[in-house]
């Protein structure tokens, strides 16, 4: 993605950080999802 691309995905500061937060929400819960399962198996 280029510059203009990341501009007209994102106008605006407001849905560049909900995007981003999404994304961190989400790793978070595959990752906290993960470790339980991890711990489930001993």
């Amino acid at each position: 993605m280029n510059i203009l691309e990341f501009i007209q995905k994102f106008p605006d500061e407001g849905t560049c950080r909900l995007k981003f937060k999404g994304q961190r929400d989400q790793i978070g819960i595959i990752f906290s999802n993960l470790v339980r399962a991890l711990l489930a198996r001993k």
